[in-house]
């Protein structure tokens, strides 16, 4: 006859990052689950119970919380670890407990873990800059690799944003892409044969044109009629217009050279800016990136009703670590415009990411520049000040390197 396995309760500590409690739940998976709040993290204590029920397959019924934690005080915070072991035991008698160390601040955690010490009940921590679950008690335990836990809605949803719809899940969207990889792929190795070293050049000069001329406010064509006249086209540039003609991108001959016509609308939004998105997917997603999603919109828990969106170009999630990409094409020329990309995907960084999420800016044109003064403007240093990598202009060769060395360290590196 087998025995029946003992049954299960893990304590957690409220705190500020719902990873360091989702990470072990999911990983140990107790029979129940205990949540410790206190009057500062009530809604975080909320949050984690909505993310334990909606993916990690609780019902509500297996969580409990316990309210009126203390913020400070040694002693009562030990009288109210001692309090809490007491009535687990009385009313759970058969459940082995299991005192998650990872939320709470330094004095919660020292309280709880000098009255939760004992052979019986296991205390673990969560290295995440290890990727290891350390197992305090009992001693000489081996630390155990953390699984892959989170997907993109997962992820975000533990930071207290709901995933929206994303461009990459459109089946008409990824045929699309996969379709001209290999002329995305060209525009981003023959980069500076498009791109001049100061930003202009003949792919800046399409850029420029359809955004003006090509696309209303709303991304459709302003006329499927109408022909655009490009200011100049050199016997180089020949080559890449007959390929997005062969691709069936736009419609151009070489006996009239400097006229050309955009056969779709999302062919036009694709060579204003969409096809360096798409190379980023492409190159994740070749890595092996264990989830990925380009256009994805998402709105904040607290904003649900009012539907304010934001959208991130690129969403990767990989070993429980997120990372955000945002790309752009056309040199950024004004320090207004430039101060905007860079706190757009800071800010959503911070408040969609957490800190285990790294920030990357991809341009296709080289983002410093010079005015028409001579000053020069080092819009790569900026990004950095605010802990964004950076890859320009002829740095895209880089970006399946840089995306390997992310997916098995956590780290950007796109400096040598």
């Amino acid at each position: 006859m087998k025995n029946t396995p003992q049954q299960t309760v893990m304590v957690c500590i409220a705190t500020a990052q719902s990873a360091a409690n989702i990470l072990p739940v999911m990983i140990r998976k107790p029979d129940q689950v205990v949540i410790v709040q206190s009057a500062k993290m009530i809604r975080q204590a909320r949050a984690l119970k909505h993310w334990l029920v909606n993916f990690g397959g609780y019902s509500s019924e297996q969580i409990e919380t316990y309210e009126d934690l203390p913020d400070s005080g040694i002693n009562s915070l030990s009288e109210y670890a001692l309090n809490l072991r007491g009535d687990l035991e009385n009313s759970l008698p058969d459940h082995r407990l299991i005192l998650n160390a990872t939320g709470g601040n330094k004095l919660m955690t020292l309280a709880f873990v000098d009255v939760f010490r004992d052979d019986n009940i296991e205390i673990i921590y969560t290295d995440t800059e290890n990727d290891t679950l350390e197992v305090i008690e009992p001693k000489n335990r081996q630390p155990e690799l953390v699984s892959s836990i989170f997907t993109i809605a997962s992820y975000l949803a533990s930071q207290g944003y709901i995933a929206r719809k994303a461009d990459s899940e459109d089946e008409d969207w990824c045929s699309n892409a996969l379709h001209r990889k290999p002329l995305t792929k060209w525009l981003a190795d023959n980069i500076d044969r498009v791109v001049k070293s100061d930003g202009s050049g003949f792919l800046p000069q399409i850029n420029g044109l359809i955004h003006r001329d090509v696309l209303d406010a709303n991304g459709g064509l302003k006329s499927s009629r109408d022909y655009q006249e490009l200011s100049y086209v050199s016997r180089r540039d020949h080559e890449l217009l007959k390929r997005l003609s062969e691709e069936g991108i736009l419609s151009w001959t070489a006996g009239d050279e400097k006229k050309i016509q955009f056969t779709s609308a999302e062919s036009a939004r694709y060579m204003g800016g969409r096809w360096l998105e798409e190379y980023v997917w492409h190159i994740a997603r070749d890595a092996g990136a264990e989830c990925l999603a380009a256009g994805q919109d998402i709105t904040a828990e607290q904003q649900r009703k009012d539907d304010v969106r934001n959208e991130l170009d690129l969403v990767i999630v990989h070993n429980n670590r997120l990372l955000l990409v945002e790309c752009k094409t056309g040199q950024i020329q004004k320090e207004q415009r430039d101060s905007e990309v860079i706190y757009k995907l800071d800010s959503l960084a911070n408040h969609a990411g957490g800190l285990f999420c790294e920030r990357l800016l991809v341009s296709a044109a080289p983002l410093d520049h010079e005015r028409k003064n001579g000053q020069k403007v080092k819009v790569s240093s900026r990004a950095r000040s605010y802990d964004i990598d950076v890859l320009q202009y002829q740095g895209l060769k880089k970006l399946r390197e840089v995306l390997l060395g992310w997916m098995e360290t956590g780290v950007l590196k796109t400096e040598d």
